[in-house]
C-alpha cells in the first residue's frame, strides 16, 4: 500500500513537471506530491523495521509456548500409558478482528508427533466447542467424544441440526465435518494472566477414542495448567 502511494506520487510529480509552463495549481500538485514521496520515503523502512521486530518477537513466543507444550507432553507421557504420538497439545490466545471487533481464539502453537490432517479452520468464539466452551465458563472443560452415539459417521445435516445444543457446543454442520472422528477427548485448560486475571486464551490436551480417563486424570491436568501458566507468563514479559 505504501509504495503503491509512493508510486503514484511520483508519478504525479513527473507528469506535472513535464508540463512546459504548469499553472498554479499544477505546481502545488508538484509540491504535495513531493511532500508526500518524501514523508512516506522515511515511514517505509520504519515500518518495515516495525515488523521485523514484531515477526522476531513472535517467533520468539512461539517458540517458548512450543517448550511449555513440550514439557506438559513431557509428564503426560510419564503419568499415563500413552506415547507421545498419542496426545496432542495446542495453545490459542484470544485476539479482536475485523471490522466488528469480533472476539476469536487464534492458534499460537500445535504440539503433535504422530501425523494427523492439518488443523481445522474453524473460527473459535466464545461458547463454540470443547475450547469455546471453556472461554465462556472460565475454568476447566473436557468433553468425552466416545459418548457421542456410535453412529456418528452417519449423521446428516438434518440431524446434526436435531441434535442439543450440548452436543453440537454451537458448531454449524460444515463445522463439525471438519472434526468429526478425530478426537476421543478434548480437555480445555483457561490461559489467565496471573495479575489481572484476565482470560487470554486456552490451552488444549486431545486424544483419540477410549484416552478420556487417561487425558482428565488429576495429574494430566496438573501437567496441563502448570503449563497454561508458563504460557501466561509470556504476556507479562
Amino acid at each position: 500500500m505504501v509504495r503503491a502511494t509512493i508510486q503514484a506520487a511520483a508519478a504525479a510529480v513527473v507528469a506535472t513537471n513535464s508540463l512546459r509552463t504548469p499553472s498554479a495549481g499544477n505546481r502545488r500538485l508538484l509540491v504535495v506530491a513531493a511532500f508526500v514521496i518524501a514523508i512516506l520515503a522515511v515511514y517505509e523502512p520504519i515500518r518495515t523495521s516495525r515488523k521485523e521486530r514484531r515477526d522476531a518477537r513472535a517467533r520468539v513466543k512461539h517458540s517458548k509456548v512450543l517448550s511449555a507444550l513440550g514439557a506438559a507432553l513431557s509428564q503426560i507421557e510419564e503419568v499415563t500409558a500413552l506415547s507421545a504420538s498419542e496426545i496432542g497439545l495446542q495453545a490459542f490466545v484470544i485476539e479482536t478482528k475485523g471490522w466488528n471487533r469480533k472476539k476469536v481464539l487464534v492458534r499460537l502453537a500445535r504440539l503433535r508427533l504422530a501425523e494427523m490432517q492439518p488443523p481445522s479452520e474453524i473460527e473459535w468464539a466464545e461458547g463454540k466447542g470443547v475450547i469455546g466452551e471453556c472461554w465462556r465458563v472460565r475454568r476447566y472443560h473436557d468433553f468425552n467424544f466416545d459418548e457421542l452415539h456410535s453412529d456418528q459417521q452417519a449423521w446428516d445435516e438434518g440431524k446434526w441440526a436435531a441434535l442439543p445444543e450440548s452436543v453440537t457446543m454451537r458448531m454449524s454442520w460444515t463445522e463439525f465435518e471438519q472434526v468429526r472422528g478425530r478426537y476421543g477427548v478434548i480437555g480445555a485448560f483457561p490461559i489467565v494472566h496471573a495479575e489481572t486475571s484476565k482470560l487470554l486464551g486456552i490451552l488444549a490436551v486431545d486424544g483419540g477414542p477410549g484416552n478420556y480417563d487417561n487425558l482428565t486424570s488429576g495429574p494430566v491436568r496438573k501437567a496441563c495448567a502448570s503449563a497454561a501458566a508458563r504460557i501466561a507468563d509470556l504476556f507479562t514479559e
